[in-house]
């Protein structure tokens, strides 16, 4: 792929590419997403029917330009204070819209003083340089490229890198099969779907990411609202809890071989944050006879520790 001297992008002729252009999240059947990403995926299914319909929005009110100046800002800041920095600068455009000419006149100094960092304003020069020179492509030249195509040029620009460049894929550009494998918060919410003691490397999640095709950017969604929900955790048959009460903690009084339902507050070990977490449960147990054998699906006491099984958790 080559610029041409009027400043247009020269694209290979690609069926798949002109195909990529046509589909983007704002005319994608989100419910269709989810459906299929439960039907493939049993961990999403669950995530996806505790946190709802997806929410995912393409906001492409603003130019390239303007998207990328944006997200030089609010690189490795909280939301707040990137938006405080980011209104500020808008402060110093006419009608408060960024363009390549007047940012180029911006001082260093008062860059700084908008809050931004020197390596921040390196970017923001380099950025405003090059969309002079036609270097960076306009939102119709973009839907013309694949995403690999549009990662390769934008990441030229200072302080613009892989990352960057796939969240403008997803938020900005609609893009519907994204997975930003060295992200954080997807690797979190992945270490949690699977209960994952470590987070995942960028090539697993890559490699789980397969099965999700051609909707991850949708799996992406859920596995960022994955850390703001509570997931049972489950017995390594798939039970429901992962804790035992020891006999000193539950009243000596329940008969042997009774059957009751009590309420207990128990620690259990949660291994994807490797803490403990304190709940309060309530159980059916049974107090089996010692030295009576026990069936696992009944739980009870063993001979081999002094413990009642918790069943039937509510």
């Amino acid at each position: 792929m080559k610029l041409c001297g009027s400043g247009n992008w020269i694209l290979p002729n690609r069926s798949d590419t002109l195909k990529q252009a046509m589909i983007d999240l704002s005319s994608l059947d989100l419910n269709e997403a989810c459906r299929y990403l439960s039907a493939c995926d049993k961990g999403l299914a669950r995530i996806i029917s505790d946190v709802g319909p997806c929410g995912l929005k393409v906001r492409s009110n603003r130019s390239v330009f303007e998207y990328l100046c944006r997200s030089i800002v609010y690189q490795q800041l909280s939301g707040k204070a990137a938006g405080t920095i980011h209104g500020r600068l808008l402060d110093l455009f006419e009608r408060r819209r960024v363009n390549a000419e007047t940012l180029l006149c911006l001082s260093r100094t008062q860059l700084r003083s908008a809050g931004l960092s020197h390596p921040k304003s390196l970017a923001l020069y380099d950025l405003a340089h090059r969309q002079q020179e036609g270097l960076v492509p306009a939102r119709r030249q973009l839907n013309r490229m694949t995403d690999e195509e549009i990662v390769r040029i934008l990441s030229q620009v200072r302080g613009i890198g892989e990352w960057t460049v796939q969240m403008l894929l997803i938020f900005y550009l609609g893009r519907p099969d994204v997975l930003p494998t060295r992200d954080l918060g997807v690797q979190k919410g992945y270490q949690k779907m699977r209960r994952l003691r470590e987070l995942p490397a960028p090539t697993r999640l890559a490699r789980a990411g397969l099965r999700w095709r051609p909707y991850r950017s949708v799996a992406t969604w859920y596995l960022w609202r994955c850390l703001d929900i509570e997931l049972p955790t489950r017995l390594p048959d798939g039970r429901t809890l992962e804790a035992r009460i020891a006999k000193s903690e539950v009243n000596e009084q329940i008969p042997s071989g009774a059957v009751c339902v009590i309420h207990v507050p128990v620690t259990v070990r949660n291994p994807v944050v490797d803490t403990n977490i304190p709940i309060r449960v309530t159980a059916r147990i049974t107090n089996q006879p010692k030295n009576q054998p026990t069936r696992p699906e009944q739980g009870g006491r063993t001979d081999q520790a002094d413990e009642l099984a918790l069943l039937d958790l509510k």
